[in-house]
């Protein structure tokens, strides 16, 4: 009964759009099938503007066999970008990302467990999607004698991914300190990438604080 009226529902108002998630693996699959890891400043270097439009538009449809026409893995990657920093709710949202600018002035175990603990309280899908995406940004830096990607250049081009934009202060321009500040967080989150994994939605960590490896 509650399939035939789900189906009759899509039927009207078309297939409810994908998760970034979903959209965000699917881009993810998609670059390393076409050996994009590997490809010279790959995140770096943008796509067309009229391609990244046409393919976000096509996988929001449910057509992720689309990023197979893509014309290089650089259109493929800023696709992804597009889809993190369009999307209705960032990774990391306003509040959160405030917490973490702060807690970058700390030292040693303070800034890790402070970190962890804002961490922690993500909403459960949107950590679930900064985990994938930590471990996918691990996976090109495995790769960089190949792409040229060093936890400072991944930072400057991932940090608006993670936070939807660069966020500005009050004003009409970013403070050019809050922004570096931006990447510094982009950059510890992926160089902790493995602590992340052991924060629960809570803000508690399957792992003891001594275990973690503070910077």
């Amino acid at each position: 009964m509650f399939g035939s009226i789900v189906g009759a529902f899509q039927r009207i108002f078309g297939k409810a759009e994908p998760s970034t998630l979903v959209m965000v693996k699917q881009c993810a699959d998609a670059l390393r099938d076409c050996g994009g890891l590997d490809e010279e400043h790959v995140f770096r270097i943008p796509g067309s503007k009229a391609e990244i439009d046409s393919l976000v538009k096509k996988l929001k449809k449910g057509n992720g066999t689309c990023l197979k026409t893509a014309s290089s893995p650089h259109a493929i990657a800023s696709t992804m970008k597009s889809i993190l920093v369009n999307a209705k709710q960032p990774v990391i949202n306003r509040t959160l990302h405030n917490s973490i600018i702060g807690a970058l002035d700390l030292k040693g175990d303070a800034r890790t467990r402070t970190i962890s603990e804002i961490i922690g309280k993500i909403d459960p899908q949107s950590l679930e999607l900064l985990r994938f995406l930590l471990h996918f940004f691990d996976e090109i830096l495995e790769h960089k004698s190949a792409n040229l990607m060093n936890f400072k250049a991944m930072g400057v081009v991932l940090a608006p991914a993670l936070f939807g934009g660069i966020v500005a202060l009050p004003g009409d321009m970013p403070d050019p300190t809050f922004v570096l500040k931006q990447t510094d967080c982009c950059q510890w989150l992926m160089e902790h990438h493995s602590q992340i994994h052991s924060i629960n939605p809570d803000g508690a960590s399957n792992s003891k604080s001594a275990d973690l490896q503070a910077t």
